[in-house]
């Protein structure tokens, strides 16, 4: 993926100070899955949504299909199978029902949207690859809302692209304020929540594109982000951000106030591996992703913490015109590729002024496999490459990978796939 350096203003932040470290809401409640190609087996379990049957579906992005179970986890039955052929799928990574009981699925790999019927069958495709008005680069997640408009987050443009479900293009939104957007969701409100992965912003925006609010801080403290994919909501309203690059999921309440967060990095029953998505069943239940541990994990409520945290948000009228913060202007990221690619993987950025960084590459397992740069760089965009072998002398292997920038005042990370 191409994607130019340029830095956008962030527009608000949220005040984290003095917050209790066991601050926990949510508790663990089992789940399923393991990793594999076997039927009901997960390679990068990405999103997932319920049916009106109950059953979950769930975007399978490696093996190429849809995996559907029965809400207690049964494999029932699949969706598609890998490939780019018409009805076939190639990395999907969203999925979303529309209010006419079709499935969409975005292909990251293939840059379209596939539609299938809830017994699988196929019915057509939306998007073609481009630049272009209608056109998709890279999408990830999709949402569609009461009245059956299809969103859809056009990574490598970096906007919004939005179509009636019949596949007519409507228009292109947030184009120039959204970089890097993996997650769309459409809120109770009826506006849509924006995770930018690359940005580590959580965005929301009117159905027209108008930006309304934005919050963001890259780092590891409660009320911070380190590549957000996606957002959900529970019944009252409130915001469930999944922080992939943290293996935490954070919640706020509708006004984006802190509130509390559950989840630490690892395998364990109370742990994620870049948790992706998530959806409450009709029970009050979350049911989540855990994209690197290829599974799914479900999470009962038990409270919500009554500790609230403000969040600092800019005066209307500077929303638009925004403002930079240091850390911001010091450091920034470009995209990580080619990915997929069995190449050498390019890793770029850009320093307003010398620093010391490092660039270390990890496996989903959390185990440092090569470290790319170490050291002061001078200002301006940067790049250094990672010939895809490992610390121990050989070829890392075929699979996804977390590229980690440290860098002064934090660190952040990008994913990229490695293929043969």
């Amino acid at each position: 993926m191409a994607r130019h350096l340029a830095v956008l203003p962030f527009l608000a932040v949220l005040s984290v100070s003095a917050l209790p470290a066991d601050a926990s809401c949510l508790r663990p409640e089992g789940g399923w899955g393991v990793p594999g190609s076997e039927p009901g087996e997960f390679q990068l379990p990405e999103a997932l949504v319920q049916d009106p049957s109950g059953r979950w579906l769930v975007a399978d992005e490696l093996n190429g299909r849809v995996n559907v179970f029965d809400h207690q986890g049964n494999f029932v039955s699949q969706i598609g199978s890998r490939g780019t052929a018409p009805g076939q799928l190639y990395y999907p990574c969203g999925i979303a029902l529309g209010p006419d009981n079709l499935v969409y699925v975005s292909e990251n790999q293939t840059h379209r949207v596939s539609v299938f019927d809830l017994a699988g069958k196929f019915v057509r495709t939306i998007g073609t690859p481009g630049c272009g008005p209608g056109q998709l680069l890279y999408p990830v997640g999709v949402s569609i809302d009461a009245a059956g408009h299809l969103y859809v987050a056009d990574h490598s443009n970096c906007r919004i692209d939005e179509f009636l479900l019949d596949g007519t293009f409507v228009a292109s939104l947030a184009q120039g304020v959204t970089r890097g957007p993996y997650g769309v969701r459409v809120g109770p409100d009826g506006n849509l929540w924006v995770s930018e992965y690359d940005g580590n912003r959580v965005l929301k925006i009117t159905p027209a594109g108008e930006l309304l609010a934005a919050w963001f801080g890259s780092g590891h403290p409660n009320g911070q982000f380190l590549s957000p994919e996606n957002v959900t909501f529970d019944p009252d309203g409130n915001i469930y951000v999944f922080d992939t690059g943290n293996r935490r999921v954070q919640v706020f309440d509708p006004a984006m106030n802190f509130m509390c967060e559950f989840g630490t990095p690892g395998s364990g029953p109370h742990q994620f591996y870049v948790p992706t998505d998530g959806a409450f069943d009709a029970s009050g239940r979350l049911f989540i992703t855990d994209y690197g541990n290829n599974r799914i994990r479900i999470w009962g409520q038990t409270r919500i913490a009554a500790l609230r945290l403000p969040a600092q948000r800019l005066p209307a009228e500077q929303l638009t015109a925004g403002r930079s913060t240091d850390e911001e202007l010091a450091f920034s990221l470009g995209a990580v590729g080619p990915s997929p690619g069995g190449g050498p993987v390019r890793i770029p950025f850009a320093l307003a002024q010398p620093a010391a960084i490092q660039i270390d590459v990890f496996d989903l397992l959390g185990r440092k496999v090569a470290t790319p740069a170490r050291g002061t760089w001078p200002a301006g965009v940067q790049v250094v490459e990672w010939d895809g072998m490992a610390r121990d002398g050989g070829t890392a292997p075929a699979g996804v990978y977390l590229v980690r920038y440290a860098f002064p005042g934090g660190q952040d990370q990008r994913r990229v796939m490695r293929v043969r």
